[in-house]
């Protein structure tokens, strides 16, 4: 048999043997292509819906459900077009940048990883509503209601009337803050009328009392309305239905309601039991998806460099 014929043969059986090996690595590359799509299309979706339908516009913790939502459609934003990319560049058979979009989610997930899992301690730490209702109380002291435009004003405002609450643990966590001095935009001189309780919360003003469930309640109306304008003052964005100082005393209870603190006008149940439920559980349904997103999309980046490696190896090596 001629040399140049075996030479000819061999060249052949060598093509065949690439193309085989070409074949094998572009289905393993539309595989991966195409469960990433998904991981990333998921990633997009759900960052879409806790900027829209869940969204929290302030968090009172560091962990931010806002911040891991602008991640995630930053991220699936950007593997969905690396793959849309890659997948043209495959079809047009130029695998020469075949490895950067497993690799680019491989630091994109390791990312996701570490953000899922610090926010999963942070929604199991014990200490964690403690650490909310002291960080709202604490903002409430730099509420200033004639001052929109101040964070600490909308910060307040965006929660009491989305959660349809007022204060902390109760509407009368106002009326403390008040009688102490802490809440902003109030004249500073309405405080000296009040003398502090002692084994008290409260300032007790010079007047007659009712002292019901360990409360402070005004036995003569009038002049408390008169003398101690502030005594019950809420923000508006406390009222049922808002409008311009609906949530102080003079226009409330309880002329609308009654001296045991029933009230029509105004929510009167602390955001505590209103917001912070809902705001714990998206907030660990937001790290926890992160985690298992994370996870599988590590796992695929391992798996798919492994076998792309393992096939070229064999196909060099035999």
């Amino acid at each position: 048999m001629k040399p140049g014929f075996n030479n000819r043969r061999g060249d052949s059986d060598r093509t065949e043997i690439e193309e085989v090996t070409r074949q094998k690595q572009r289905q393993l590359i539309y595989v991966f292509l195409t469960v990433l799509f998904g991981l990333s299309v998921l990633l997009f979706i759900v960052g879409l819906l806790y900027l829209t339908v869940f969204f929290y516009r302030w968090s009172f913790i560091e962990f931010s459900t806002t911040i891991c939502a602008a991640l995630f459609i930053s991220f699936g934003g950007t593997l969905i077009i690396m793959i849309i990319l890659n997948g043209i560049m495959v079809r047009a058979d130029r695998f020469q940048f075949v490895l950067l979009t497993p690799l680019v989610s491989f630091a994109f997930f390791g990312t996701l990883l570490g953000i899922g899992i610090w926010g999963l301690a942070v929604s199991h730490d014990p200490r964690l509503s403690d650490e909310v209702r002291r960080r709202i109380l604490e903002t409430m002291r730099f509420y200033v209601e004639s001052v929109p435009s101040n964070e600490a004003t909308r910060k307040i405002d965006w929660m009491q009337s989305g959660w349809r609450c007022c204060g902390a643990e109760s509407s009368f966590d106002w009326r403390n803050y008040y009688l102490y001095g802490g809440g902003s935009g109030l004249p500073q001189n309405n405080y000296n009328t009040y003398n502090r309780h002692p084994n008290s919360n409260f300032f007790q003003p010079q007047q007659q009392q009712l002292n019901i469930d360990n409360q402070v309640y005004f036995g003569n109306q009038f002049v408390a309305n008169v003398n101690y304008p502030q005594m019950s003052r809420t923000p508006d964005s406390c009222c049922v239905a808002p409008y311009y100082n609906c949530g102080k005393q003079g226009n409330r209870w309880p002329n609308s309601g009654n001296m045991y603190g029933q009230n029509n006008d105004i929510y009167t149940q602390g955001c505590m039991s209103m917001f912070y439920p809902r705001w714990l559980r998206d907030l660990r349904f937001v790290a926890g998806f992160c985690t298992g997103v994370a996870v599988i999309g590590l796992i695929l980046s391992v798996l798919f460099l492994g076998l792309y490696f393992f096939i070229k190896k064999k196909t060099v090596y035999g």
